[in-house]
């Protein structure tokens, strides 16, 4: 939109512009003419201050819709070129956003790493014995960054108990065993007992965050967890 005060003050310049125009030119002629003063008729003076008032009016008229044809183009250009950028800015993004996926684990998938949730690795103290394996994989087409893992309202942490972060590049895959106390992090949802999770990570570019939801079920006849239900993705843009 064209600023108020700006097109106001021109538009006053250009009035008093267009108001002494005549005056000026009048003066101006005059002046030239100082040695050989002429005698104007009233009907001559009459005549000569319209036709250059109409003059300068219609020039007012014309300029003042040309400055608006142009104003209103340059915006129009620099709202094209934004949404150009923005569009430019989520395909380049969007051409490496990482996907993870998230299965059971099988006996030949081996072990890549172990991690704790809700307890310490303290030396002399006794640990919590429930497991949760997890196998992860980045099926998405550019690299998973600074992938956290939260089981309940605590995060996985590693042997020097801070939050263990980790990258998956793509088609990369990591198998986890987080050591964790059931009792603390696990709700009964819909007559199951469920440990929510949270996968967060980021893309290469650091412009989007991504979280996702995931309920670990629990069998009835087997004392696991090692059922994956994908709840909901969350998309949060980093500005």
């Amino acid at each position: 939109m064209i600023d108020n005060k700006l097109s106001k003050k021109i538009f006053i310049v250009i009035g008093i512009v267009t108001a002494l125009l005549p005056f000026i030119i009048f003066i101006a002629v005059y002046i030239a003419n100082i040695k050989q003063i002429p005698i104007y008729e009233k009907k001559d003076v009459l005549a000569y201050y319209g036709s250059t008032i109409g003059a300068c009016f219609t020039g007012f008229i014309t300029a003042g819709g040309l400055y608006f044809t142009l104003y209103q183009n340059a915006e129009a250009l620099k709202a094209q070129w934004r949404n150009e950028k923005k569009n430019r800015e989520e395909d380049k993004i969007n051409a490496v956003m990482p996907v993870l996926k998230v299965k059971r684990v099988k006996k030949e998938d081996g072990l890549d790493m172990n991690l704790k949730a809700n307890c310490e690795f303290t030396p002399g103290v006794k640990q919590p014995d429930d497991h949760i394996k997890l196998y992860i994989k980045n099926i998405g087409i550019g690299p998973a960054i600074n992938i956290k893992i939260k089981l309940g309202d605590y995060y996985a942490n590693n042997s020097t108990n801070l939050i263990n972060t980790f990258d998956l590049g793509v088609d990369e895959k990591v198998v986890i065993d987080i050591r964790t106390a059931f009792s603390s992090i696990e709700q009964e949802i819909d007559e199951k007992k469920q440990i929510i999770m949270i996968l967060e990570f980021e893309d290469v570019y650091f412009k989007r965050i991504y979280r996702y939801y995931i309920n670990i079920i629990k069998v009835d006849l087997i004392n696991s967890y090692n059922t994956f239900e994908n709840k909901k993705k969350e998309t949060i843009k980093v500005i």
